[in-house]
């Protein structure tokens, strides 16, 4: 897709990548048609949804669909990518994160300093400084007591 001024197309993730120039982002397929409208502020596709900030004021964070509908109204001062059905977030007037389902739906309600996506079926959070992993249900199946922590896969973890 041809533009003038500089600008970054991120790589395809479910057949639509985006798209960055200056201060505005977007979607294109395949085929370089576009998408959506113009955001203030986007992120890449993650199981059918991406984060999208429509405007930079209120700066509030939803979701779209492949289609370029919104699935998940703007509600939300941060958020974090698709994985394994869930994504993390952060409400305007919370101080942690807590993780939302595709329909938008609290499904790990918390208030984390930090966290991780999930992989394997757990997520890393940070809990008072320290790190450790939850299962799908919020509980912890790795007690956080770690300064640092990676991405679970496959099993094992690195510390």
């Amino acid at each position: 897709m041809p533009t003038t001024g500089s600008g970054e197309l991120f790589p395809f993730s479910c057949e639509r990548a985006l798209v960055v120039v200056g201060d505005k982002c977007w979607f294109i397929r395949k085929d370089s048609t576009r998408l959506t409208p113009a955001f203030t502020d986007a992120r890449s596709f993650s199981e059918g949804l991406a984060a999208v900030c429509p405007s930079s004021k209120p700066r509030k964070w939803g979701y779209i669909n492949t289609d370029g509908v919104m699935a998940i109204v703007p509600a939300y001062h941060k958020s974090g990518p698709f994985s394994e059905g869930m994504a993390a977030v952060k409400l305007l007037d919370q101080e942690g994160w807590q993780f939302i389902d595709r329909a938008g739906k609290v499904a790990i309600k918390g208030s984390f300093e930090d966290v991780g996506k999930f992989s394997c079926g757990l997520a890393s959070v940070r809990v008072d400084g320290k790190w450790g992993f939850i299962d799908k249900s919020g509980k912890f199946v790795i007690p956080p007591k770690w300064d640092k922590v990676g991405e679970y896969r496959e099993g094992v973890v690195w510390l």
